[in-house]
């Protein structure tokens, strides 16, 4: 990575205070039908970009992770997030929609505050909390 590549502009009009991670799509996977966008977890929930609007916009139709959405992970087409006090969440749509995220019996996230998440291809995917330890969900 060249950090003398240039300057960093702001992104948009940021309405939504502390910001704690990013996640957009793949390099090279946008489409005519699925265009460039990024998903940005916050203080006061997600918010999504995409650079033909250049407006940050709060998904709408409920149910939505709510509050403080620390950390998100792109596993395959889906953005998965991490909430305080509300577990995991995962979208399908480039985070226009979102669902609690089914848990695998005796993987005890519901409620829990996620801090971090990782996806590792053909391993799984990792969440962080700050008090409830390191917990994996096989995914290829």
């Amino acid at each position: 990575c060249d950090d003398t590549a240039g300057d960093w502009p702001e992104v948009g009009d940021a309405p939504f205070g502390d910001a704690f991670d990013v996640a957009g799509a793949p390099p090279g996977e946008e489409t005519e039908t699925s265009p460039a966008w990024v998903v940005l977890a916050t203080a006061r929930g997600i918010y999504r970009y995409r650079p033909d609007d250049n407006a940050w916009l709060q998904p709408t139709a409920p149910p939505q992770p709510a509050g403080n959405v620390f950390a998100l992970a792109q596993v395959h087409q889906s953005v998965i997030a991490g909430v305080q006090n509300g577990g995991v969440w995962t979208s399908g749509d480039m985070g226009a929609t979102w669902s609690p995220f089914l848990m695998t019996p005796g993987l005890t996230l519901a409620g829990a505050t996620v801090i971090d998440l990782v996806y590792v291809p053909g391993d799984g995917l990792y969440a962080v909390t700050p008090s409830n330890g390191v917990w994996r969900l096989a995914l290829p």
